[in-house]
């Protein structure tokens, strides 16, 4: 149903002049509308994804533990905030810190210890070197 059918229905008289003019601006917002979506979405997905992805290997990490009920709740939203931290301090992803996490407790490290704490910042710290000397390529000097 077009506009000028809907406003007749509703018993309007309305000059063709104006009905075309709000049609036409009518059109041409629906562009904008749409653009707007599709930045909405970008957006949307440019923070759901990673949070998404974070919650995963969380769960995944979080398999290690051996703590229940509130407990683990309280650990998984303490791990959640360390990930997001570590992440923003260290240059890593959520998601890579949560990795790193896995790593420490499968060596047998307690969370929530100091000791877990200082390896996880350890092994990203050493994670972060490799990941920069393996970006840089040699090429060995022909003599």
């Amino acid at each position: 149903m077009t506009v000028r059918e809907l406003i007749t229905r509703f018993g309007f008289d309305v000059e063709d002049e104006k009905l075309k003019s709000m049609e036409d601006k009518i059109v041409s917002m629906r562009g904008q509308f749409l653009k707007l979506g599709a930045v909405a979405t970008a957006a949307l997905g440019a923070v759901i994804v990673p949070a998404a992805a974070l919650d995963r290997a969380l769960r995944q990490t979080l398999t290690l533990v051996d703590v229940t009920g509130e407990a683990f709740t309280e650990m998984s939203e303490s791990m959640t905030r360390d990930a997001q931290n570590l992440a923003e301090e260290l240059g890593f992803t959520g998601t890579e810190v949560a990795r790193s996490f896995y790593d420490v407790l499968s060596t047998g490290a307690q969370a929530g210890t100091k000791e877990f704490d200082e390896l996880a910042r350890t092994a990203l710290n050493v994670s972060g070197s490799l990941r920069i000397s393996s970006s840089v390529s040699f090429s060995p000097k022909k003599f």
